[in-house]
């Protein structure tokens, strides 16, 4: 089941001191393009501000930097002037449940966090569903009462007037271009919006047409040209982390450092490039590649995104194609029930029919634990060539000691499994046939991908204010997080 915050938790984080120059008014050596000041915009009357970027470019993780980082509210408290500032954001996902690439679900989102946020309020904003609370005592029946998209937009719509012009909302609006097939009344909808001027609205997107149309001439930047201090940045971190880059280094420095800068030439400005790039280069240093290797390697690395995936996925050995389509399916179901799936657990999903029969619960010794994790770290390095991978080394895992803190298995699957299933001529016939199998993957690994979410259940209720005025609107406003 589709949660709020689904897709915003999958979006990797910021690395520590990257996009730090978004906070900076002028910052003019930051590539080649023109852009216009974030800080100012947060500060000024303007509603609207626009981030577009090609994919890969880091957009979403920049936003969801911006949503929670806390020197964005303090720049928006001038702007605020004093009044309530309530600051939202909805990340659209085309890897999620139709709700999550909607209209609908984008508003159902914000009305959640205004609702939240402003509890004594929400009489203003339901007043339908109010009056039916009151009249109606089974609260349960309430909650199970779905929203429509009609009831959504009359209620969004209502924070345009009074009293809700008494606050000021600031929303962070990811990934307008994974909002399927609705482009023009997405783009009405915000307009509307942004023409209240106790409204603010943060948008990203590809550079469409439609959206280029609609924004060109509000204040923006493009993303990719203004990252290259970030990818360098990334690409020295990663790399001198690793002691046979170090090794190399002491051989040659110049050349060494030469590499480095080609790999952020190179990536014009695409993160998710940048970390394959890496990914590649450091698997060759584990094969004894000298520098002149590396450069050679890096040279043959396609520049397009798309061909890179390609590239990676034909390298994948014939013999493991079919391991290696039911593993991104394994994870891509795991990350769709839940939150991913760790590593500890993904081998219980990737167990043969008889392995999960004769497997029975019992306590996991610290042996097995660590034959498990590296094997299973061993299989998704040969069967995905580091396109899944976990999110911290393996050194971290033992030193924690613990089964309680396992590595948690992670890409960015929106681009990799679209490709998957639209352009790679080898994976794409296994991924599909695997998909709709009731037996390799759903059926047989449901065991492991149970244990998996086992742990991760919470009350839904939890996060809601309490108080008898407004508990049962908060009841019903429960509906609108999924």
């Amino acid at each position: 089941m589709a949660t709020i915050r689904d897709r915003e938790d999958r979006i990797t984080k910021a690395m520590k001191n990257t996009f730090e120059w978004i906070y900076h008014k002028q910052v003019p050596e930051l590539g080649s393009s023109t852009w216009n000041s974030f800080v100012d915009w947060l500060q000024s009357v303007g509603s609207l501000y626009w981030i577009a970027g090609k994919a890969g470019s880091g957009k979403s993780t920049l936003m969801k930097f911006l949503h929670s980082e806390p020197r964005t509210r303090t720049y928006l408290t001038a702007w605020a002037q004093g009044s309530n500032l309530i600051i939202a954001g909805h990340f659209f996902w085309n890897s999620g449940d139709p709700i999550q690439m909607s209209i609908q679900g984008l508003v159902r989102t914000l009305l959640h966090s205004i609702g939240t946020a402003l509890p004594t309020m929400l009489l203003n904003l339901f007043p339908d569903r109010w009056v039916e609370m009151e009249s109606n005592s089974d609260l349960k029946l309430m909650v199970l009462k779905s929203w429509t998209t009609s009831e959504c937009l009359q209620a969004f719509r209502r924070i345009l007037y009074f009293p809700f012009s008494n606050f000021r909302f600031a929303f962070f609006i990811d990934g307008l271009d994974e909002c399927h097939g609705e482009y023009e009344e997405l783009v009405s909808l915000l307009k509307e919006m942004a023409a209240s001027s106790h409204i603010k609205l943060c948008l990203a997107s590809r550079p469409w047409s439609v959206f280029q149309d609609a924004f060109n001439n509000i204040p923006n930047l493009m993303l990719q040209y203004l990252t290259s201090r970030d990818i360098r940045f990334y690409v020295q971190t990663t790399v001198y982390e690793h002691r046979g880059f170090l090794e190399l280094e002491k051989g040659n420095r110049e050349l060494a450092g030469k590499l480095c800068d080609d790999i952020t030439r190179k990536a014009s400005g695409v993160f998710l490039w940048v970390r394959l790039a890496v990914q590649s280069l450091l698997r060759g240093i584990a094969n004894g590649h000298r520098v002149s290797d590396l450069m050679m390697r890096l040279k043959d690395l396609p520049e397009d995104l798309e061909m890179l995936f390609r590239k990676i996925l034909d390298s994948v050995d014939p013999a493991y194609k079919m391991h290696s389509a039911q593993l991104f399916l394994i994870h891509r179901t795991a990350s769709e029930c839940e939150n991913g799936i760790t590593l500890l657990r993904f081998p219980y999903a990737d167990d043969d029919d008889q392995a999960l029969f004769d497997d029975i619960e019992r306590p996991l010794g610290r042996d097995e634990f660590l034959y498990r994790v590296k094997s299973m770290d061993r299989r998704l390095d040969s069967r995905t060539k580091g396109l899944l991978e976990s999110s911290t080394s393996f050194i971290d895992e033992l030193e924690a000691r613990s089964v309680g803190r396992p590595r948690r298995v992670a890409f960015d699957f929106r681009l990799l499994f679209f490709f998957l299933t639209t352009s790679q001529p080898s994976l794409k016939p296994l991924v599909l046939e695997q998909r709709g199998s009731k037996s390799t993957i759903f059926t047989q690994n449901s065991k492991g991908l149970h244990r998996a979410a086992g742990d991760m259940e919470t009350n839904p209720l939890s996060r809601f204010h309490g108080g008898s005025l407004v508990q049962p609107t908060c009841f019903a406003l429960q509906g609108l997080r999924t």
